[in-house]
């Protein structure tokens, strides 16, 4: 093979292998700032309490705890899906879950309120072709208002989604827990917080008081 047919396969595995790298594709203005976490799971090894594979440092400086509860009566962890003989890509380390996945966050719990941006990329099992995931955020709700949505999209070629979904915590819970149940396979998991200083509420509602006394003037 020449040197220009190594390079240009060289592309053409690039490209091809884009879609297993961009999973992380919205990303908080605001990661890597004071008083933010950041936390990413591959789920590259059957670990029923897998380390975060990236994550940064939070008040505690310990890393984020993720437990995998997956359904005895269906297989667990998967080294790559779909299996040899699709038309796509497989991705490697994929749960098949039918359980539940629970991750703990020690976070900031001092300000008034706490803004959280979760990222996962799913599909449904063979047998639940309709399954979605159940996102459940400790202190959200089940009526809140997510703040921006809930955005999916299929990863491009593939039978996979990203779903991306934005809450904003009011008041700022003591414990961060979010709970994803459903029966799909899960390849990727990211969670972002940030946690304003206790005077940014302050600050902003002088702001708007101040607002307010202008307009009567």
């Amino acid at each position: 093979m020449t040197r220009t047919a190594i390079v240009l396969a060289g592309l053409i595995l690039a490209v091809g292998a884009m879609p297993l790298l961009a999973d992380d594709v919205n990303i908080p203005p605001w990661r890597g700032q004071p008083r933010t976490t950041f936390q990413q799971w591959e789920f590259d090894t059957p670990n029923l309490k897998p380390p975060p594979d990236l994550w940064s440092s939070n008040p505690t400086l310990t890393p984020p705890t993720l437990t995998v509860t997956p359904d005895p009566y269906h297989p667990d962890w998967i080294p790559s899906y779909p299996p040899p003989g699709e038309l796509v890509l497989p991705r490697p380390g994929v749960w098949a879950l039918s359980g539940s996945i629970v991750v703990d966050l020690p976070n900031y719990h001092d300000g008034e309120w706490k803004e959280l941006w979760l990222q996962l990329v799913w599909m449904p099992m063979e047998d639940y072709p309709l399954a979605t995931p159940s996102i459940q955020v400790q202190g959200v709700p089940p009526d809140q208002v997510v703040l921006g949505g809930l955005v999916s999209s299929a990863c491009a070629g593939t039978p996979w989604t990203y779903s991306w979904y934005k809450y904003t915590l009011i008041p700022n819970p003591d414990l961060e827990r979010v709970t994803i149940l459903g029966n799909i396979y899960v390849d990727e998991l990211v969670i972002d917080t940030y946690c304003p200083e206790p005077a940014t509420m302050a600050l902003l509602g002088l702001g708007g008081l101040g607002m307010l006394f202008r307009r009567k003037r």
